[in-house]
């Protein structure tokens, strides 16, 4: 019985010592958290610079105002939110000209392609 319980214990805890070596430099769920809370940043910027963006249209200021105006506001506003570094802006671009085509595509006449076209030569 002593030696099948000690066989035992030497089997879990190298069992366990082998998970612990493999496994531990992987953080999995930090990652996916970070996906997640990227793309919740993403479309929170979108919303707000569409909104933005289609009220200086509104508003009468030409593309090109509309456009420095949202971008500088959404700058000053989001400069410091946690994960801004991390995000990828071409998803963000791609994201953005998708909501500004969906909100104020009647006073653009613009398909979503033309705009974001124009916003990414305008951010290079």
């Amino acid at each position: 019985m002593i030696k099948f319980n000690n066989r035992f214990f030497s089997a879990f805890f190298l069992i366990i010592s082998f998970f612990v070596l493999v496994f531990w430099p992987f953080n999995l769920a930090v990652n996916a958290l970070t996906v997640k809370q990227n793309d919740q940043l993403i479309e929170k910027i979108a919303k707000d610079f569409s909104k933005k963006f289609c009220n200086g249209i509104g508003f009468g200021l030409s593309e090109e105002s509309a456009k420095n105006f949202a971008l500088s506001e959404n700058i000053a506003t989001f400069k410091n939110k946690k994960g801004i570094k991390n995000i990828n802006f071409k998803i963000l671009a791609d994201k953005v000209s998708t909501s500004v085509v969906d909100k104020c595509n009647y006073p653009l006449e613009l398909s979503a392609q033309e705009w974001s076209g124009k916003f990414q030569q305008s951010q290079t």
